[in-house]
């Protein structure tokens, strides 16, 4: 369960983190697309403004442009350093004199024979003081520019810019959700590799635990049980010399087991140093057997032994004195 519960916040800050990314890269991705086309529609309303020329030039301009002269594109002054040509959206103007009177011009993208559509569209730009601002009913971003004999109001038109917005936006989600899924299942994969050396650790020290409790119980169950048959009055001296014996042995062993379970620990992890001698086997079997005799006679058995003498073998005397008490057991 403390496995399971700490790869689910593994995978948590992991995802955390993503998406904290995700939303910063995509929010200046946004940020910046519409500060680019804000800058466009700015330039075509300095376009505009220069389309219309000086202001002795507006008294001559009728409500029809069709005899206009196109609109002319070589504005050195507005190009940016390596660039030849800028892009013009559609746009037209409202210019009103000191007498009320209106002329309405455009760049030939819009018509504007409905009058009823622009006195909509200026009555809503008469509510907003400021000197630009936005008309989402229309798709429209205007520019108020106030000159000596007129009143001069740019529109330029926002549907692309819009439409640029809302797909970006899509693209986005869409790429957001699917980053989203393929970092969740990176996420799982790694998650299950970080975990690997903790879950490892844990496993090791539960297996200590329980090596421990096993080396616990042998020599305490035999104190036990020869401190029992030290207090019943039927056994004479030389038995219950025997069963001191055991006790005091058994207690020593107690007194090395702390170390014994380090040096287990340290086998476990693979830091463990063992040094080899020439050991007799025979008589280190014939001493594991001394402490269990009184046990297994306590439970009814008879421990019998034929040990062949002088076996000489190369091992660790402290590891391997373990084995026969181990199966004693």
């Amino acid at each position: 369960r403390l496995i399971r519960r700490l790869r689910i916040k593994f995978v948590w800050i992991n995802m955390t983190i993503v998406t904290g990314m995700l939303l910063v890269i995509f929010g200046i991705l946004l940020y910046s697309t519409a500060e680019d086309l804000r800058q466009l529609s700015l330039q075509t309303v300095q376009i505009a403004l220069r389309e219309l020329g000086p202001p002795d030039r507006l008294g001559d301009m009728e409500e029809n442009t069709d005899d206009r002269k196109p609109p002319r594109t070589d504005y050195p002054e507005m190009e940016r350093p390596g660039e030849r040509e800028q892009m013009e959206l559609p746009w037209f103007c409202v210019i009103t004199d000191t007498r009320g009177q209106r002329n309405v011009v455009s760049n030939g993208y819009y018509d504007l024979t409905d009058e009823n559509l622009i006195e909509d569209i200026l009555r809503q730009t008469e509510n907003d003081t400021n000197q630009s601002g936005i008309l989402l009913q229309y798709n429209l971003r205007f520019s108020r520019e106030l000159r000596p004999l007129e009143e001069v109001i740019v529109f330029v038109d926002m549907s692309g810019e819009i439409a640029t917005l809302t797909g970006l936006l899509k693209t986005c989600l869409a790429v957001g959700f699917l980053s989203f899924g393929a970092f969740f299942l990176v996420s799982l994969l790694l998650a299950r590799w970080a975990v690997r050396p903790v879950e490892k650790a844990w496993d090791q020290q539960r297996q200590f635990v329980a090596d421990a409790s096993h080396e616990l119980k042998t020599p305490l169950t035999v104190i036990m049980t020869n401190a029992e048959l030290l207090q019943q009055p039927a056994y004479g001296a030389q038995e219950r010399q025997n069963f001191a014996d055991s006790i005091l042995v058994m207690s020593r062993q107690m007194r090395e087991l702390v170390e014994r379970l380090l040096d287990l620990a340290r086998v476990d992890n693979g830091t463990a140093k063992m040094e080899f001698s020439r050991l007799d086997f025979s008589a280190l079997v014939e001493e594991a057997l001394l402490p269990f005799e009184p046990l297994y006679f306590e439970n009814g058995l008879t421990l019998e032994s034929s040990i062949e003498s002088g076996i000489i073998v190369k091992a660790c005397e402290e590891y391997l004195r373990q084995v026969p008490e181990i199966l004693l057991d």
